[in-house]
């Protein structure tokens, strides 16, 4: 049997604070997937610093503490880890022509579907994707 291995991104239906987050973005890329690729780049950059110390960095402080550690994983954008550094997914998140998200359930689904066995699904700490994998003949 061979593997196959899959890189989805996540619906984060099973957490409400992203989850809503999620169907903002899609109504902001409604318009910001008009602005050419290199200009959006360029915002990407502007606004990468903006969207760490809103989000990132107060994650951050949540997770330094026991008792808000579960929410500080719950604040979109928890991952950033310097000014710049989420000038990549701003740009993918909202310059994407297409994106489709998945839940757990929907990939267990399309791979029994597609006729794969032995299908895990996992969560990648720190992202907003799923790894899923299964194996066919």
């Amino acid at each position: 049997a061979r593997p196959v291995f899959l890189y989805l991104y996540e619906d984060h239906s099973e957490n409400i604070m992203k989850y809503i987050a999620v169907k903002i973005i899609t109504k902001i890329r409604n318009i910001t997937v008009k602005i050419p690729p290199a200009k959006f780049y360029v915002l990407s950059w502007i606004f990468s610093p903006f969207v760490f110390i809103l989000f990132s960095l107060p994650s951050k402080i949540l997770r330094c503490f026991k008792v808000t550690r579960c929410l500080a994983d719950r604040i979109p954008f928890n991952f950033g880890t310097s000014l710049f550094s989420l000038r990549g997914d701003l740009y993918d998140r909202f310059n994407a022509p297409i994106e489709h998200r998945f839940s757990k359930r929907e990939l267990y689904d399309i791979f029994a579907k597609c006729g794969f066995r032995d299908i895990n699904v996992t969560r990648i700490k720190d992202r907003a994707g799923w790894v899923a994998w299964g194996y066919k003949k």
